[in-house]
């Protein structure tokens, strides 16, 4: 039998980790600039979105110019912030090495420095402050700007590593980031373009036109001119009770809204002088009654008292005459009323002892189931009233219900108002008035013609403007 030989034990294998470096293990072939360069723009252009060209941007700009980190820099709102770095998928935003750019970003210093889209190098130790873990290990930073001509600066891209930069590397490093603005400028969807560069500003001015005639073809919509105007509820062709002759008034003898029926007493002049005139006339004519009866009986007697008897007669008749003028002048000393309906005036001690003159007007007996809006329109609207013209009352007792009308007839001319103005009186029928109350006040909207709605709002300031240029 075959005897194996007696192996030596394996010594155990000893596992060494090994340490991944920032920096690629193996840097891609060198390659021309220019052929980098002009590979870059084709692989940005190529990008199927930002996410992707984010990933460009921060990996592949190494063929170019060697680093060892690169950060994308972008504005969200008001304040910078880190959106990608190089080898990594995502920024962790609570990283050491985010959190450092964050609060450098958050100064206000760096903010306008940014906004300013140029490029320049950074010292990191004087940046970031000695403390810095970023600042320690690479210490030198270039921002290269990306900008686009239509929406100007979108981003910087901010290499770090050891060495200093150089001159030379700035010569394709900034047309690299144009041609990356250009490239991320084709992928912003339009709703982020809105409020940005020239499709802005042509959609701005098509916008601006379209407003322009849509306002124009409103200023020629026809509304109706209306205008306000102060009205009052009178009765529709009252009986005017005035005066019948130079007096004094004694007494009304029915108070404002009474009721009263045709034939009844309703005013009373001072009758003092007409009763002593009826009486000194009823004297009057007893003594040339008695004298005419004497020389009646002498007259039988002898021919001389015949011829007096025709002068006593006509003495007769003259006191007859002077008692029923006095008693004619003593009956209208009472004033009756000719028809039935509401006695309107204002105050009972406004007449009361007041002298009045012959056909002076004194208070109306009105209808209440007649009535009509009197309206005070002034001067400068009374173009747009005319006969037939609708009316929406609203009274001061009721203002949030109108009542519905229309102009009968407006006055020729116009007449001094109780405010010291001149207004044409016009009056109005409505269709279902509330007749409770003659003499209420309120106000009233009267549609005129139809008009332009250009005149419309310009008419009042085009009437101010030529009453003050006189024209």
């Amino acid at each position: 039998m075959v005897q194996l030989a007696k192996q030596k034990p394996l010594a155990p294998v000893r596992i060494v980790p090994k340490k991944i470096a920032v920096e690629p293990a193996e840097p891609p072939p060198k390659r021309e600039p220019i052929a980098a360069f002009v590979d870059l723009e084709i692989e940005a252009r190529g990008a199927i979105d930002i996410q992707a060209l984010r990933y460009v941007l921060v990996n592949s700009t190494r063929r170019l110019a060697e680093y060892s980190v690169a950060f994308l820099l972008e504005k969200k709102g008001a304040r910078w912030s880190v959106s990608a770095a190089s080898s990594v998928q995502s920024v962790d935003k609570h990283g050491l090495l985010p959190t450092e750019l964050g609060s450098w970003l958050g100064m206000a210093s760096v903010a306008t420095a940014l906004t300013a889209a140029e490029p320049r190098t950074l010292d990191l130790l004087q940046e970031l402050g000695g403390q810095s873990v970023l600042a320690s290990r690479f210490g030198h930073g270039l921002l290269v700007p990306i900008t686009s001509r239509r929406f100007g600066l979108l981003a910087h891209i901010m290499l770090v590593k050891n060495q200093p930069w150089l001159p030379q590397h700035f010569a394709l490093l900034l047309p690299l980031g144009e041609a990356y603005g250009h490239a991320w400028q084709g992928l912003l969807p339009r709703r982020e373009n809105t409020f940005s560069g020239r499709g802005f500003m042509r959609r701005s001015r098509l916008f601006g036109v379209g407003a322009v005639a849509v306002l124009a073809a409103c200023a020629f919509i026809p509304v109706p001119l209306s205008v306000v105007a102060p009205i009052e509820l009178v009765a529709d062709a009252p009986q005017i009770v005035a005066s019948p002759m130079d007096a004094v008034v004694a007494d009304i003898l029915f108070s404002p809204g009474a009721t009263v029926k045709a034939g009844q007493d309703i005013l009373k002049l001072e009758d003092t002088k007409f009763r002593n005139d009826r009486d000194v006339a009823l004297q009057k004519k007893a003594v040339a009654e008695a004298e005419y009866f004497k020389l009646l009986q002498a007259a039988t007697a002898s021919l001389e008292g015949s011829r007096d008897l025709s002068k006593a007669k006509a003495t007769v008749d003259f006191a007859d005459a002077e008692l029923s003028y006095a008693e004619e002048m003593l009956d209208l000393a009472t004033v009756k009323a000719v028809t039935d309906g509401v006695v309107v005036y204002a105050d009972r001690q406004d007449w009361l002892g007041k002298p009045v003159a012959t056909g002076e007007k004194i208070l109306e007996i009105a209808n209440p189931a007649k009535v009509l809006v009197r309206m005070d329109v002034a001067t400068a609207d009374v173009a747009a009233v005319s006969a037939g013209a609708k009316i929406s009352a609203f009274w001061d007792d009721s203002p949030l219900r109108s009542e519905k009308g229309e102009v009968l007839r407006l006055a020729y001319r116009p007449v001094m108002t109780a405010g010291g103005g001149l207004a044409f009186k016009a009056y109005a029928k409505l269709h279902t008035a509330d007749v409770s109350r003659l003499g209420k006040r309120g106000v009233a909207r009267i549609d005129g013609k139809v008009v332009p709605l250009w005149l419309y709002v310009l008419r009042r300031p085009i009437v101010r403007l030529r009453q003050m240029l006189a024209v």
